[in-house]
């Protein structure tokens, strides 16, 4: 399982048209048959939850997030106290 942190990617407050450019460069850098896609300080507005819907076959997607999201997307609360140990325990599952 490889984990793709945003900000190591550049990809803070990343938009739509960006991430379509990302994904398919990253997918074939990486060569690994499973992928987590977490985002954290991108809010998960209807453009964005619908491409990573279009790619969740490819990718495990999570947010670090308030908002609501609905499977396969997973959100984490940021003020989770066990926040670090709970997507772990994501990675973990999923793995």
């Amino acid at each position: 399982m490889s984990l793709i942190r945003e900000r190591e990617f550049g990809l803070a407050r990343t938009h739509v048209s960006q991430l379509k450019r990302f994904v398919p460069t990253l997918k074939a850098q990486l060569q690994k048959n499973h992928l987590a896609l977490i985002l954290d300080h991108c809010d998960p507005y209807p453009e964005l939850v619908q491409f990573c819907r279009q790619i969740s076959d490819r990718f495990q997607i999570s947010w670090i997030t308030d908002s609501p999201l609905d499977p396969p997307l997973q959100g984490f609360p940021p003020q989770q106290a066990n926040l670090t140990n709970a997507i772990q325990s994501w990675i973990n599952r999923i793995g």
